[in-house]
């Protein structure tokens, strides 16, 4: 069974990162093989705008500084088997200590989807950030597009509930969406969690 591990080897982060997902790359018009591309530049359904094509090294010391530099917490979602596969990504930013609060977002290359790996991925997330002393959290949350079906059953799933919407937030391939913002309580992981 995979399970997700504190982020500690950055190569294997790195490879996850820059995992080749021809479907995105047809869907933003862009060649897969493009230098400085990376597929989660390129998705569909991100609330983030697409980032400039930058070089590989360039890409690499920016992640190094992202991560080095960050509050939240990295996690990679592993294969169980010897080679220790890297297979999805997740992490917390925006921590609040006042509200006792942080967002969340992750990734899951196309090749990785639909096989239980997102929820294996997410409820593992939930309780080692609810566990975790150091930020005592109350609440979780992530936002999503309307159109991204997978990650609005995938939340729903795994018992976050949905707390409000900005109409029209994204605009993608010139339509709108609306934002969708889910959370789950402590208190409410908690008591799913106890049978």
């Amino acid at each position: 069974r995979p399970f997700i591990a504190p982020f500690r080897n950055f190569e294997r982060f790195l490879k996850l990162s820059m995992m080749d997902d021809s479907s995105i790359c047809q869907t933003m018009g862009v060649s897969p093989a493009k230098p400085g591309v990376y597929p989660y530049q390129l998705d569909h359904y991100t609330c983030r705008p697409c980032q400039s094509h930058i070089s590989e090294d360039d890409y690499i010391d920016k992640m190094r500084k992202m991560i080095c530099s960050s509050d939240g917490s990295y996690y990679v979602l592993v294969a169980a088997n010897a080679d220790k596969e890297p297979l999805g990504k997740i992490r917390s930013f925006d921590y609040n200590p006042r509200n006792h609060s942080a967002e969340f977002g992750y990734y899951l290359p196309k090749q990785n989807r639909n096989k239980g790996l997102g929820s294996i991925m997410l409820r593992q997330f939930v309780g080692l950030s609810f566990g975790d002393s150091k930020y005592n959290l109350n609440k979780l949350y992530a936002t999503t597009s309307s159109g991204n079906i997978p990650s609005v059953r995938l939340l729903e799933k795994c018992g976050f509930t949905m707390d409000g919407r900005q109409r029209e937030h994204y605009w993608i391939d010139g339509k709108r969406y609306d934002q969708l913002i889910y959370s789950i309580m402590r208190s409410e992981w908690d008591v799913a969690n106890s049978a």
